[in-house]
């Protein structure tokens, strides 16, 4: 697997110790194959909106030796991750208005159990924090 960049390692600093995480817009897989590899996550959920990024997470995650260690979801957002399944959760390198959105749509069972949300926006940052 490729060195990560700052961008994600700080992402990954954030992450507590036994945290159960959701990564939602995972691309890759990299945080959460990182975030188990390293013993940081107790457990991981790689969410996309697209198969073809959900695919390369599942092959990376397969190559590290974790594909066991971590569920795969093609959901629009939270929609399909199911309650319980994550108390942290990851929204990173997409727009503001986007996660917004994904922050307003998302099941009130899956959020009941959010204790920490780590969010990212790579742009739209005033409509974000407004």
């Amino acid at each position: 697997m490729p060195e990560l960049s700052k961008r994600l390692e700080k992402i990954i600093s954030f992450v507590e110790k036994g945290a159960k995480i959701a990564d939602v817009g995972c691309d890759h897989g990299f945080v959460p194959i990182e975030l188990i590899k390293r013993g940081i996550a107790s457990s991981a959920s790689a969410v996309d909106v697209n198969e073809d990024p959900l695919s390369k997470a599942r092959e990376n995650a397969e190559k590290a030796g974790l594909s066991d260690r971590i569920d795969f979801y093609l959901s629009n957002g939270l929609e399909k991750l199911p309650p319980d399944r994550a108390d942290t959760l990851i929204i990173a390198g997409m727009g503001g208005i986007l996660i917004t959105r994904i922050l307003d749509s998302a099941p009130a069972l899956v959020m009941a159990g959010i204790r920490k949300c780590i969010l990212a926006p790579q742009s739209e940052y005033e409509y974000f924090r407004h």
